[in-house]
Formats: C-alpha cells, sequence, structure tokens
C-alpha cells in the first residue's frame, strides 16, 4: 500500500443537503457557470429558494 493512502482520511459521509449542493456545484462548473457573481449559481439558487418561500 502506498503512503498516500495510509494518511488518507475517509471520506465522510454527506447529508442528503450536502450532497445535493455538492452536485449542483459539480454542475455548475462543467457548465462554466460561475459560482458567485451577478450571473452565478449562489444568487440563481438564493433567488429560486426565496421565490418559492414567498409562493
Amino acid at each position: 500500500m502506498s503512503p498516500r493512502k495510509r494518511d488518507e482520511k475517509p471520506a465522510r459521509e454527506l447529508s442528503p443537503e450536502q450532497a445535493a449542493a455538492a452536485a449542483m456545484v459539480a454542475e455548475a462548473r462543467a457548465r462554466g457557470l460561475a459560482l458567485t457573481g451577478p450571473d452565478g449559481l449562489l444568487k440563481l439558487f438564493t433567488k429560486n429558494v426565496l421565490e418559492t418561500a414567498l409562493n
């Protein structure tokens, strides 16, 4: 076994919310969408959450 493999910590299990967030970030990066900024994922996500909550 390589020294690196031995020293790596096991991946911790993500909550469903964390898994969903990680999937959204990965998808945004794959599409070239910025994570922050005026047209970024964070702004779009926040807008959609607030609009859904207000409806």
